[in-house]
């Protein structure tokens, strides 16, 4: 049976056909806010690349080794209590497309990193069947994904390595067949941290590449030889020529690392070095290279793995238990993501308008900021500019940096405000939908997905976390007064014109029935499937409240 990417990715969203999302007042609880509301300071030196996060790094791992966890991902995620955003493996250039394993890593909620070899050489590199079949693979996926292609050119290690000048003409030509066939693809472009003298030669240039990647190893001896120590074991120190060249341009992907805990260099344990670099990599990346946007643990012990005469150490941080404690504790922080979010082209109506982007948005934790103008022309709306940081579209006036919406002469308040990036106006789509009491709806991508991390929700399961639910309330047609109250309060409210309830529990998500209606045939039933209201001698105030409480 040929394998189903179509079946496999509908797995990890849970959303196969569109989703009808009703925001309101009720926004504030259906998307909770990561961290703190984006700022515009928090724009500063961001550069909206393919899958680029503003605030935060992604988590990503290599275990192809990792043998104690039977190469598993979902029980690497359990064993090291985080989700991961992302997984890698070396693919050699001329091997088919990975496809059953990225449909693994796809199935955990996560994104492939393919590290795609040119191990016979540059010249094997050619725009034929082999490329434009491999591109389209990656294309039909549908998902993210990371293409390390050709990495540590820099070192005279690889078989591509030594021609600048033709290593730069190949990765344009992957590069422009990877944009005809599979634009959902980020090209990373990696080098080793040493040697430094000769990494420039090999940039292909800005507009070739998407993220700039660096490979790099925390050791106490090069090559395990007792006889040539380390002479710079600071990993934030090691980072440095590539963050200094590159970060103000590109996000920064740390493509491969580890620490070691063991080597046959002097045969000893050095859990205790391994646990001081973790703490040392993941605090500093936070506090002093905020650029850097993504991380791979490499978690393998190569002392059982490697090829004969590479036997020299151990990297593992999921085996043994101390090492694995301090990887647990400094990773739960929020700052480390779980969820790789699609800022290319996500799938959305607006009142049932799909909005087309000629600016990509920015993702912010479970909020999606879009170009004012993106909106108004979904919208069909005007947008006018009226000086002082203000801007009107259609009947609805706000500023940048106010929390507010004056619509139709009313001021309504907003939990999030607009921004400005590259000199246009960007505005916070859900919050400002919650306000205004647009409908949005999304289809196969992975806005809703949450980002804490947390692995039960991996499955799409925890809808009341993730924000699918349609908010659908069903209201006696003798509570007219109700009725204007909720659809008020931005609920998509319909009548029931009769009292055959059996339809109800499959359409709405709560009914709010009149004292007459208590006694009718099915209502003992109804009430055994979905929070059924009586308003009798009650305030419309007092039943949107219960509405709230019982719902969520």
């Amino acid at each position: 049976m040929a394998f189903s990417w179509k079946k496999i990715f509908q797995t990890f969203s849970s959303k196969a056909f569109y989703v009808p999302i009703f925001i309101s007042f009720l926004g504030l609880l259906l998307f909770p806010s990561r961290a703190a509301s984006l700022s515009q300071e928090d724009l500063s030196g961001y550069t909206n690349a393919k899958y680029e996060p503003v605030k935060g790094v992604y988590l990503g791992a290599y275990i192809d080794q990792a043998y104690w966890i039977k190469r598993d991902i979902k029980a690497f995620n359990e064993r090291v209590g985080k989700k991961h955003a992302s997984f890698f493996r070396y693919v050699t250039y001329g091997q088919p497309f990975p496809e059953k394993w990225v449909g693994e890593v796809v199935a955990a909620g996560a994104v492939p990193q393919i590290a795609w070899e040119p191990n016979k050489g540059l010249e094997q590199v050619q725009d034929d069947e082999y490329l434009r079949s491999f591109a389209r693979q990656a294309g039909e996926t549908g998902v993210p994904i990371f293409l390390r292609y050709a990495s540590e050119m820099n070192g005279d290690w690889c078989a591509y390595s030594g021609d600048p000048e033709l290593y730069i003409e190949k990765w344009r030509l992957v590069h422009r067949v990877m944009e005809e066939e599979a634009p959902n693809v980020a090209m990373v472009w990696t080098v080793f941290t040493n040697p430094q003298g000769n990494i420039l030669q090999y940039y292909p240039g800005d507009e070739y590449v998407d993220w700039v990647g660096v490979n790099v190893y925390s050791v106490l001896y090069y090559n395990a030889n007792p006889e040539t120590p380390s002479l710079v074991r600071d990993p934030i120190e090691l980072l440095d020529f590539v963050y200094k060249n590159f970060s103000e341009r590109k996000p920064i992907h740390i493509s491969e690392w580890a620490a070691v805990n063991y080597t046959i260099a002097d045969h000893k344990d050095h859990g205790d070095f391994a646990r001081e670099m973790i703490r040392r990599m993941y605090e500093g990346i936070k506090k002093e290279r905020p650029r850097v946007k993504a991380i791979y643990y490499f978690d393998a012990n190569i002392m059982e793995t490697a090829p004969a005469g590479r036997r020299i150490r151990d990297y593992s941080v999921s085996r043994k238990d101390e090492i694995l404690k301090t990887y647990q504790e400094i990773i739960s922080d929020d700052y480390y993501l779980s969820a790789v979010k699609d800022n290319i082209n996500p799938d959305i109506e607006v009142d049932g308008k799909r909005l087309s982007f000629k600016h990509r948005p920015i993702i912010d934790g479970e909020e999606i900021y879009v170009y004012a103008g993106d909106l108004a022309a979904a919208l069909g709306r005007s947008l006018s500019w009226l000086g002082g940081g203000k801007l009107r579209l259609g009947g609805w006036e706000m500023r940048l940096g106010e929390s507010y919406v004056l619509k139709n002469g009313k001021v309504v308040e907003t939990r999030l405000y607009p921004l400005l990036y590259r000199e246009r106006t960007y505005l916070p789509l859900k919050d400002f939908s919650a306000a205004l009491g647009l409908s949005l709806s999304f289809a196969n991508d992975n806005m809703q997905n949450d980002s804490s991390g947390n692995i039960e929700d991996s499955s799409g399961q925890n809808k009341k976390k993730t924000g699918v639910r349609i908010m659908k309330i069903a209201v006696s047609p003798v509570l007219s007064n109700i009725k204007e109250h909720l659809s008020e309060e931005g609920f998509d409210v319909i009548t029931f014109e009769n009292k055959n309830f059996a339809r109800l529990p499959g359409e709405v998500s709560a009914i709010v029935i009149s004292g007459l209606d208590k006694n009718f045939l099915g209502m003992e039933d109804l009430q055994a499937q979905i929070p059924v209201i009586n308003a009798e001698g009650r305030t419309p105030e007092e039943i949107s409240m219960e509405i709230k409480e019982r719902l969520f």
